[in-house]
């Protein structure tokens, strides 16, 4: 009698399992073509800039999609070029560096406002960080 019920209790774990398994490998694809832009824009923000980064790869990671970041630095002199090297391969993010050049405006930078889903953050400006999942409180 107990073998018949460890049994049953085999089958549906694995049966549950499979269905978890296959569940989470379809949306998984699905998700993987869902995709939220930001573009940053900073100058000497290299003290929050790992913060934001780092908060925008916890959020990539809850809702299981990917966050494409933009980061337009317009001549810092502190260690924001660095930091963003460092960072490059963190989980969640694909992130991009560009050099910005003030006599440009940064919607007109290689065409990067042209999705309707793009976020853009100017750092230098204040209250910038409300449209920041987990930072905007700083």
């Amino acid at each position: 009698m107990i073998e018949h019920l460890l049994w049953i209790a085999l089958v549906y774990g694995l049966s549950a399992a499979t269905v978890r398994f296959v569940y989470r490998t379809l949306q998984s694809n699905q998700k993987q073509t869902e995709q939220t832009r930001y573009v940053l824009i900073t100058s000497n923000h290299g003290f929050i800039l790992e913060w934001i980064i780092r908060a925008l790869s916890l959020d990539a990671s809850l809702r299981g999609k990917t966050h494409h970041v933009t980061v337009v630095d317009y001549g810092s002199s502190d260690e924001t070029l660095l930091l963003l090297n460092r960072l490059f391969d963190i989980t969640g993010i694909e992130l991009d560096i560009m050099a910005g050049d003030e006599s440009l405006s940064y919607m007109n930078v290689s065409g990067i406002q042209e999705r309707e889903d793009t976020k853009t953050i100017d750092l230098r400006q204040e209250g910038a960080l409300q449209g920041i999942p987990f930072v905007s409180k700083l």
